[in-house]
């Protein structure tokens, strides 16, 4: 931050060194709490939507073949590989204040989870959700969260997630699952410690 703060450059850290609001800037303690914040968002969750996407995908090949065909939109197929099996399952947050939910109080200063993965199956607000639809258009999934806590590190994560399924699709004709392993032992992340796959090129 001290580097950035002498010599600016065209980075991230660099922009929010250059950030004023009202004459407030960013102190030290938020740059680098929100740089940690969009590496593991960026990467950590990266990885296992990568992961889950390929194995969902290994395991339908009618789908993978919808995607190297060409005739879906990529950005569009990364948001359904996201809502159908969401790398990020569950956030906790604090009850602000005392309020009802169907039903169930609760108490201001209460701890809730909010189980992300779960309303992106949510048949209320997605026709058919347990199937995969590359097209699923709008998709108002939550796999970054929602509002004031929407995840900092989304845009990153979507590229990605666009980037590495586009490659993949374009090199590899044809995914076989060989062998899944073990789902990562974690309440809040999902996704796979090893996946085995047969390649067929393009």
């Amino acid at each position: 931050v001290n580097e950035r703060r002498a010599r600016p450059g065209e980075d991230l850290i660099s922009a929010m060194v250059e950030v004023e609001e009202e004459g407030e800037e960013l102190t030290d303690f938020e740059i680098v709490g929100t740089s940690i914040l969009t590496l593991n968002a960026g990467h950590e969750a990266t990885v296992h939507a990568i992961g889950n996407a390929l194995l969902a995908l290994a395991r339908r090949p009618d789908s993978y073949r919808q995607l190297t065909g060409g005739g879906v939109d990529m950005s569009t197929a990364a948001d359904e590989m996201l809502r159908y099996d969401s790398p990020l399952q569950m956030f906790e947050r604090w009850v602000l204040e005392d309020t009802q939910l169907d039903g169930h109080r609760m108490g201001k200063g209460s701890k809730v989870g909010l189980l992300f993965g779960s309303a992106n199956r949510d048949e209320s607000a997605f026709e058919e959700p347990d199937e995969i639809r590359l097209d699923r258009s709008p998709n108002p999934h939550v796999a970054f969260g929602a509002g004031v806590h929407y995840c900092v590190g989304a845009p990153l994560a979507r590229v990605e997630l666009e980037t590495a399924l586009g490659r993949f699709a374009a090199r590899v004709g044809a995914i076989e699952l060989i062998d899944a392993g073990d789902r990562i032992e974690s309440l809040v992340f999902r996704g796979m410690g090893r996946i085995e796959l047969a390649l067929e090129p393009a």
